[in-house]
């Protein structure tokens, strides 16, 4: 993995957000902001910083310009000028150009190899923008480079509350949970980061390890289910009192499980495991109000869950899904028509993260064994 790729993914992205915010009627650059932005197109950086200094000369004080000055130079590898370029002038209001400033200078620190100033320079922008969700990825990714997971999970953990619809945080914590000793956060998280971001190349690699993930807890009394907790003895009594959100999860999908002779190696079985468990999950008090589960329940009102869960996990088994496809065609057509204007909304008053997850304080429920 290259050094800095933690900090390019939006870059461009920012890039067109800002030309966009300058090139109005009022601009006095608009023909030199748009031969910039055409060269930057081409990868071609040294024309486009020619042309980015001339827009600098005309509207000095333009912060979006000097950061275009800063990002040509660190494309072309002029690290140290780029860092200048930055320091000279820094944003002192939008949210996004906060966030991108910080991001950008520490992009340059890391290039030259000066991980713990990157580290400050992001640590200090997450204290004046928290709810700037794309500084805790790129932080969670230094120290995970660092090979400090723990840390790098508890950011991009505090990403999650702090900035809840900001994807990259679930992608990396989904792929961090796929292999720990609770595997149920990888689906949690993955399955929300396909809905925020579902048609990109890491979108695809989620829903195989979505799949991959069910197959290796889904079957039967697999006691990677309640590996968190270590509590398994619910099962010798007809009711018992639950106080922990997470223990009442895995306790109903071992239920589900115990109670099933499916192969849960088949993509088919699984999607019928997750609608078991969500209906179970929306009639147990310390899981009903679940931002996940209230998703998936909006679905099933909808009458798309079989659409939407093969959608999901259309990489994990294409065969099947391919087979599912040709007799259900319309079916997926009417699910993306409808997700296109019904799609997930998450805020800091409803989410769903580990952290807010464990915290819940909420009356004992009862889960009784049908």
């Amino acid at each position: 993995m290259s050094r800095c790729c933690w900090f390019i993914l939006f870059l461009w992205v920012f890039s067109e957000v800002l030309v966009a915010q300058t090139t109005d009627s009022r601009s006095r650059v608009p023909e030199v902001v748009q031969k910039a932005m055409a060269y930057m197109q081409e990868n071609n950086y040294e024309q486009a910083l020619k042309q980015w200094l001339l827009a600098q000369e005309e509207e000095p004080n333009n912060w979006l310009y000097t950061y275009q000055v800063a990002r040509c130079y660190y494309e072309q590898k002029d690290y140290k000028t780029a860092i200048k370029t930055l320091t000279k002038q820094a944003p002192t209001d939008k949210v996004g150009q906060m966030g991108s400033y910080y991001r950008l200078l520490a992009a340059c620190q890391e290039a030259r190899s000066d991980t713990d100033n990157a580290i400050a320079t992001l640590q200090e922008g997450i204290k004046l923008v928290p709810q700037e969700g794309s500084l805790y990825a790129d932080l969670g990714g230094l120290f995970f480079q660092k090979g400090y997971n723990d840390q790098a999970v508890a950011i991009w953990e505090e990403g999650i509350d702090q900035a809840p619809m900001h994807s990259t945080n679930y992608y990396w914590l989904s792929k961090m949970y796929a292999h720990s000793s609770e595997p149920f956060w990888s689906l949690f998280y993955g399955e929300l980061f396909i809905n925020m971001e579902p048609n990109t190349q890491r979108s695809m690699e989620i829903s195989r390890l979505l799949g991959e993930t069910y197959k290796q807890v889904l079957h039967h009394k697999n006691t990677a289910l309640l590996s968190a907790t270590g509590y398994n003895d619910w099962l010798l009594n007809d009711e018992t009192t639950i106080t922990s959100p997470c223990t009442a999860l895995e306790n109903l999908a071992q239920m589900v499980v115990e109670q099933s002779s499916l192969d849960f190696d088949s993509l088919k079985n699984i999607v019928i495991f997750r609608e078991v468990l969500t209906k179970k999950a929306l009639t147990t008090p310390l899981l009903s109000n679940n931002a996940l589960f209230l998703w998936q329940k909006s679905i099933q009102q909808a009458g798309h869950w079989d659409a939407y869960n093969y959608w999901l996990l259309r990489k994990s088994d294409p065969v099947v899904f391919d087979q599912w496809l040709q007799f259900h065609r319309y079916d997926l057509g009417a699910f993306l028509n409808w997700i296109e204007v019904n799609h997930l909304r998450l805020s800091v008053n409803n989410k769903l993260s580990r952290k807010s997850f464990y915290a819940v304080l909420s009356p004992a429920a009862t889960i009784s064994k049908k």
